[in-house]
């Protein structure tokens, strides 16, 4: 008993083991974070031009997914209301524009707030030009009310608007970084972060004098302190080196600096922010040219103040396959477009995206310079493409039953449509982060749907059609013909056998339809050509069926074209040419002779008895090939009648006899009118074995019976009288 416990212990030993091992070797090839990482939506989609091209686009969508953990922040804006925020860009001033900004940013932060627990979120603002404003909210420069902090935004001013010249209206990036430098040493202690808004580069400085004068006709400030300028190149870098070490030690305090640097000429911005972390800005640092890119900037941070997941680092590639080009039906590369959808659907174009590129047989489209993707904003690059020759072709190829090539999809209606991709992927980061600081960040790629394109093919059937006799005459003929495609581009033409020869007979009813494709290259001409024809038979063609180019836009895939092969029965006209001949054998035309032409058998008729003519000659028509008997039924008055049928074979090949012999060349040809004819001669003289049918009638021949008949009888009464004298003696 014992024995056997241990054994199960044993044994449940080796499962558990077993168990671990497996998971443990489960999570090294699918690691927790990769298990965990959610890719951004992604889609491509492939849209019907309708001139047989396509419009490919792909998609990623941005998210920023709010933890269940709401964030702890105090963040302080530093709002530029320096003059040049009374500028118009689109029909708005900059200031409202960054004041309907910085509300829509008030909300998003402060919505964290609730009423067990309304200063989750503080915020402060200092407002500067040529110096700086804390601003006091009942008697403290934070608040958590979302609606008076709203109410100071909305109720900023310029120095301009209100009839102040200069001094005031500058810029004095040194004295806002220090005003808000002060105001967070002052918070509660959740982390703090800073939102620097300004339209120019630094134009003033915190200095020592007692006094500055810009001119004598303007005021002046007497014991302010504040350096100032004109907006030259050296005032402005001297204002901006006055700032920096500020902006560093807010970092180095260990409050995080957002820069956002809108509309004007702000290209101290960056270098500023990277100064302040000595390394590259990253997601620290905003250009915004206009309102979107205002609400895109603070759209990023908001994500990056709270606690967010959302995707940087994006790249989307699609490999084409061979059955796509990214060159449309007028042979035009490729062109990119781009747009952005907004969370309510709207589009707009992206004019300042970053471009795609094709490389090679691949399209990618790098999105790292955007930084952050916006939450529930899609990014969309487009281009044009069109089916390869190569598509079409095996489009047909598969409607008419040859394998399918891997890229090929049967959708089952008659209809094919082809893979325009190998692989289309979207590489991103995925970065986590708690009140601003990234928690993770995990990089992943994620694979796009393969949607397809439909491609056209067109048939063409191939009928053969008999002419000149009955359907059963040739119910055990085959024939082969061959399909035959001509592509013509700027008058030059290449003929090439398309697919393998096809045969007709009776059990496909002399018909047969195939798939043809379309060309890239010019207008498709396609024709049939019969390699093994019926003997006795002429073959002619219907006009060759004419596809429009694919390259032209009106090659649609739905036009069925007939190509007709009619084989019509060879038949023969026989003239008989009768003639009399004098002693002189001098021939002259008879009329007058009657000829009938019997079947084989000699008794069917075939052709009705006819005479002939004044010039001796008589024709009956339409004789197929076949076996006949010709037969002198009736002769002119005066005429002996033709005593023996002449037997007449006319092969299904055009081979002629009489009574075995063949027609001379000389005695056949073809009318251009009514086809091939041959002659035969009948006269005094034999012609190919015939007998003669005029002459000196029969009475010399009677005349010589009787005196050969009298000759035999005087010589039997000589022999009976010689045999009746020896019997005498």
């Amino acid at each position: 008993m014992i024995a056997l416990r241990q054994k199960k212990n044993i044994l449940l030993k080796a499962f558990i083991i077993s168990v671990i091992a497996f998971i443990g070797y489960f999570f090294i090839l699918f690691p927790i974070s990769a298990l965990a990482l959610d890719a951004p939506a992604h889609t491509k989609t492939l849209t019907p031009n309708g001139d047989g091209t396509y419009k490919l686009s792909l998609s990623v969508t941005g998210k920023s997914q709010a933890s269940v953990e709401k964030p702890r922040a105090n963040v302080v804006v530093v709002f530029d209301k320096s003059n040049s925020m009374d500028k118009m860009s689109s029909g708005q001033s900059r200031l409202s524009i960054a004041q309907e900004a910085v509300n829509s940013l008030t909300d998003e932060l402060m919505s964290s707030n609730s009423s067990d627990d309304p200063n989750r979120v503080q915020m402060s603002l200092v407002t500067f030009d040529s110096t700086a404003n804390k601003i006091d909210f009942g008697g403290s420069n934070w608040t958590s009310d979302s609606s008076d902090f709203k109410n100071v935004i909305n109720s900023i001013t310029t120095p301009g608007s209100l009839g102040y010249e200069m001094p005031y209206g500058g810029t004095n990036w040194e004295d806002a970084i220090k005003a808000a430098s002060e105001i967070a040493q002052n918070g509660d202690g959740d982390p703090t972060y800073i939102v620097f808004i300004s339209d120019g580069n630094p134009t003033f400085y915190n200095g020592t004098s007692a006094r500055y004068d810009y001119y004598a006709s303007y005021k002046y400030i007497r014991g302010t302190g504040y350096d100032y300028g004109w907006g030259s190149e050296n005032n402005i870098q001297a204002s901006y080196n006055a700032a920096i070490d500020d902006a560093r030690a807010v970092v180095s305090q260990g409050n995080t600096l957002y820069a956002v640097g809108t509309f004007g000429d702000v290209n101290r911005m960056q270098s500023f922010v990277e100064y302040a972390y000595n390394s590259p800005a990253g997601d620290h640092y905003y250009s915004a040219a206009d309102k979107a890119g205002l609400n895109r900037a603070f759209a990023a941070i908001v994500a990056d103040i709270k606690h967010q997941t959302f995707y940087t680092n994006v790249s989307i590639k699609d490999g084409l396959t061979d059955m796509a080009s990214a060159v449309d039906i007028n042979g035009n590369s490729t062109s990119f477009t781009y747009t952005k959808t907004d969370k309510n659907g709207v589009v707009s174009e992206w004019n300042d995206a970053p471009k795609a590129k094709l490389e090679g047989d691949t399209v990618v489209w790098d999105l790292s310079s955007v930084g952050q993707l916006e939450s529930d904003v899609t990014y969309t690059v487009s281009f044009t493409v069109t089916p390869t020759q190569k598509a079409l072709n095996s489009v047909a190829d598969a409607a008419n039953g040859k394998e399918k090539d891997q890229n090929i999809i049967d959708n089952g209606d008659g209809t094919y449509s082809a893979y325009s991709n190998t692989s289309a992927t979207v590489d991103f980061t995925q970065r986590k982060t708690v009140n601003g600081v990234v928690t993770s960040e995990e990089q992943g790629t994620a694979p796009y749907e393969r949607p397809t394109m439909k491609v056209p093919v067109s048939k063409v059937k191939i009928e053969k059609k008999w002419i000149g006799d009955n359907q059963s005459d040739h119910a055990n003929k085959v024939v082969t013909v061959q399909v035959k495609k001509t592509v013509t581009v700027n008058g030059s033409q290449t003929v090439e056998n398309y697919g393998d020869p096809i045969t007709l007979d009776a059990s496909n009813d002399w018909t047969k339809s195939i798939a043809v494709p379309g060309s890239l290259d010019g207008d498709t001409t396609w024709s049939v050509d019969e390699i093994s024809s019926i003997e006795g038979y002429d073959t002619s063609y219907s006009s060759p069926v004419v596809y429009n180019s694919y390259r032209s836009g009106n090659f649609n895939g739905n036009v069925d074209g007939i190509n007709t092969i009619t084989n019509t029965l060879r038949t023969y006209d026989l003239i008989i040419y009768k003639t009399a001949s004098n002693d002189a054998n001098i021939k002259t035309p008879l009329s007058g002779a009657e000829f009938t032409v019997f079947a084989e058998d000699g008794q069917t008729v075939v052709a009705a008895a006819a005479a002939t003519e004044s010039n001796g000659k008589v024709t009956f028509s339409n004789l197929r090939p076949g076996t006949y008997v010709i037969r002198e039924t009736k002769v002119p008055a005066g005429y002996q009648k033709l005593g023996n049928d002449m037997k007449l074979v006319i092969t299904a090949s055009g081979d002629i006899t009489l009574d075995g012999r063949p027609i001379s060349a000389d005695h056949q040809g073809v009318d251009s009118t009514t086809g091939p004819w041959f002659q035969i001669d009948v006269d005094n003289y034999v012609l190919s074995n015939l007998p003669s049918t005029d002459g000196m009638g029969i009475t010399p021949f009677i005349s010589l019976g009787v005196m050969f008949l009298l000759l035999a009888v005087i010589c039997v009464v000589f022999y009976l009288n010689k045999k009746s004298v020896i019997k005498s003696k």
